[in-house]
C-alpha cells in the first residue's frame, strides 16, 4: 500500500496511505502537478491536532461504501433546514462531531475547506449550524465570535 507522508504546521510528521489522503482535493491536486513525491507535503494551515482528527474521518470514511451521505440525494444541500440536515449524518458521523469541541469543531471546518475535503467541510458546516439553531435568540444575539469560538 502506498503512503504519503505530510508535515503539519507545528512540524508533526504523519505517514498515512495514499487513498486515505487523496480524499482532500488539495492532495489529490497536488499529487497530481509533482512529479517528485519523496518529501512530505506540507500543511501550513493544519495543526497536528486538527490533522489527526482529519485522518480518522478520512480513514473511516475510505473503509466505507458511500463517504458522504447526502451525496446521492438530489435535494440541494443549501435548501435543507439544519434539522433536516443532522437527520441524514450517519450514526458515525454524529459520534464523530458529538466529540469535537467547539473550538476544534470550528477549526476542523477551515481545515476543511482549506484542504478541500467535501464531505467533511458538509459535516462540519451542518454540525455548527445545527449548534447555533439550538441556541436560544437571545444567546445567538448576545454571542459574538468570540463567544462561540
Amino acid at each position: 500500500m502506498a503512503t504519503i507522508r505530510f508535515t503539519s504546521s507545528d512540524g508533526i510528521a504523519y505517514e498515512i496511505p495514499r487513498d486515505v489522503a487523496c480524499m482532500s482535493g488539495l492532495i489529490k491536486d497536488i499529487l497530481h502537478d509533482v512529479t517528485d513525491a519523496s518529501g512530505p507535503v506540507p500543511l501550513p494551515k493544519v495543526s497536528g491536532k486538527v490533522f489527526e482528527k482529519i485522518i480518522e474521518y478520512a480513514t473511516y470514511h475510505q473503509e466505507h461504501d458511500n463517504p458522504w451521505p447526502w451525496a446521492a440525494t438530489t435535494t440541494s444541500r443549501l435548501a435543507l433546514k439544519p434539522a433536516e440536515s443532522l437527520a441524514e449524518i450517519c450514526a458515525w458521523d454524529a459520534w464523530y462531531t458529538a466529540s469535537l469541541h467547539r473550538p476544534m469543531l470550528i477549526e476542523l471546518m477551515a481545515a476543511a475547506n482549506y484542504m478541500d475535503i467535501e464531505g467533511l467541510l458538509e459535516l462540519t458546516c451542518r454540525t455548527t449550524a445545527g449548534i447555533i439553531n439550538d441556541l436560544p435568540a437571545d444567546q445567538v444575539k448576545q454571542a459574538s465570535v468570540q463567544d462561540f469560538l
